[in-house]
């Protein structure tokens, strides 16, 4: 079964893309792949 984030992180992904916070940047931050990024924005 794959991993899935919790909410907390879910809604840092949106806030700090709505920061203008770039996928990559985002994923490096979090230590989430950016795919996974885009996937919950």
């Amino acid at each position: 079964m794959a991993n899935h984030l919790k909410m907390a992180e879910i809604q840092a992904i949106q806030v700090l893309r709505k920061q203008g916070w770039s996928y990559r940047r985002i994923g490096r931050e979090l230590g989430i792949h950016r795919d996974t990024v885009k996937r919950y924005c």
